[in-house]
């Protein structure tokens, strides 16, 4: 198994055109607006892979994001009353998401290949077989990442603290609603204040040596290194917050403060908005920060040419 992951760029393209013909069927056959937008990008995504043109995918890839608008709120539903409000636009939704990331993979092969560097790790040497990959020294984010994602996180504490007044309020009715939001409401914790808490310490942790490298507290698996994927994709999951919190802001231009009595909404249009393009200036950083690099037998990095 790992020696299939070391060889993705061999067989990327392929599973991103399976993904991309899969989304553009179930768009067809769905008949919902996203489902077609869908389907656009998984067309663009094809296009590009057959015409060996990276800014083409690039352009699925984008038409794909818009398209699966929602789907974070899906996943809080899904975690919180154990089922989405519909389960096959969710898994539509989630289709998209794999093709997509299919799709980034091929167009940086793309791009790489085109500029005679390795398509694995982007670094200048032979693009041979699948070898190990050698991982930069844990490093702190650049200062003005660290406010960054300071500033994303004191924008989503007032969200937090609305929705912990919130969900006390409203108690009975996330208990009636059942799942795992009934559970936390029995103790007096909302599902989603809880999730902005958690998304406040990952900002910040993302900046620090220690969302690289297990540290000592971590039982069993101090010293080791954190999986990439571990924090980037809540990371780049937090991320689609921004453009709730942009929306959130244009409508107050239209409408006014008038148009969103009570407390909770202003406080997640701030939060949604600092959190979000904080999460992607973290995760954007994070993935550059601790970019890999292929090594030679010997367990040396490859050189350049």
């Amino acid at each position: 198994m790992r020696r299939i992951w070391r060889s993705w760029p061999w067989w990327v393209g392929y599973a991103a055109g399976g993904f991309a013909a899969l989304v553009v069927v179930l768009g067809v056959a769905g008949g919902e607006v996203s489902g077609w937008v869908g389907a656009v990008g998984g067309a663009l995504g094809l296009a590009g892979l057959v015409l060996r043109r990276g800014w083409v995918v690039w352009a699925g890839v984008v038409v794909l994001a818009f398209s699966t608008f929602g789907l974070l709120q899906d996943l809080v539903t899904l975690l919180g009353q154990g089922r989405p409000d519909s389960w096959p636009g969710f898994l539509a939704k989630a289709a998209r998401v794999v093709a997509m990331l299919l799709l980034v993979g091929s167009a940086l092969v793309i791009r790489r290949r085109a500029g005679g560097v390795c398509g694995r790790c982007g670094y200048e040497h032979a693009d041979g077989g699948p070898v190990p990959l050698g991982f930069p020294e844990a490093a702190t984010a650049s200062r003005r990442v660290r406010w960054a994602a300071y500033a994303g996180a004191a924008s989503f504490l007032p969200y937090a603290g609305a929705k912990v007044v919130f969900g006390l309020e409203n108690r009975a009715d996330y208990i009636e609603h059942g799942g795992f939001m009934a559970v936390l409401a029995r103790f007096g914790v909302d599902l989603t204040a809880l999730l902005a808490v958690l998304g406040v310490f990952l900002l910040v942790a993302m900046t620090r040596p220690w969302s690289q490298v297990w540290p000592r507290w971590t039982v069993g698996l101090a010293g080791r290194r954190v999986p990439r994927w571990l924090p980037l994709v809540p990371a780049w999951l937090g991320a689609t917050l921004g453009p709730y919190g942009l929306l959130g802001v244009g409508y107050l231009v239209v409408f006014g403060m008038d148009a969103l009595p009570g407390f909770v909404g202003p406080a997640g249009i701030l939060g949604f908005t600092g959190a979000g393009l904080a999460f992607a200036v973290v995760a954007w950083d994070y993935q550059r920060r601790t970019r890999p690099r292929c090594l030679t037998a010997d367990g040396g990095a490859v050189p350049a040419r």
